[in-house]
């Protein structure tokens, strides 16, 4: 893919370049030379014989590891090492992921339990609503600290 987007571009500058500039033509002999001599009958045979030499190597030692697997099954003794990579950043970053879920479900129960009542309360500051002032608040609040976790990481 890469290499017919470095194509299509070359090919776009160079009919600025030159009109008659045609990279078909010009690239058509070079490619041709290089499928003739990867797929010659001689590369062909070398790789036939590279991937048959794979193959015994392979099929020697193969009997004997099944059988060693099937006794192992048989008396329960089969073990299996997994190595995992980073397992303490995957779980802190869950325990993250799940404190911060837990706290916005929290604080949305809350919103809404309290949404109704507060917005029939007459408390007011300076005229202004006192719960509607403070759930705007504490939305510019959230949404900032959310910026603020996403933006460092």
């Amino acid at each position: 893919m890469l290499l017919f987007k470095a194509l299509i571009t070359a090919d776009g500058v160079l009919k600025r370049l030159d009109r008659q500039f045609d990279i078909v033509a010009t690239l058509k002999p070079l490619i041709q030379a290089q499928v003739a001599r990867r797929y010659t009958d001689y590369a062909s045979r070398r790789r036939l014989m590279q991937l048959g030499s794979q193959v015994l190597d392979s099929s020697q030692s193969l009997p004997q590891t099944l059988r060693l697997i099937l006794r192992r099954l048989r008396h329960g003794r089969l073990q299996a090492d997994i190595a995992l990579t980073n397992l303490d950043k995957l779980g802190k970053s869950l325990e993250s992921a799940a404190a911060t879920l837990a706290i916005a479900i929290v604080t949305a129960a809350f919103a809404l339990a309290l949404a109704p009542w507060l917005m029939n309360s007459d408390v007011r500051i300076l005229g202004i609503p006192l719960f509607p002032l403070l759930g705007a608040g504490c939305f510019f609040f959230g949404a900032g600290w959310l910026l603020w976790r996403l933006r460092g990481k």
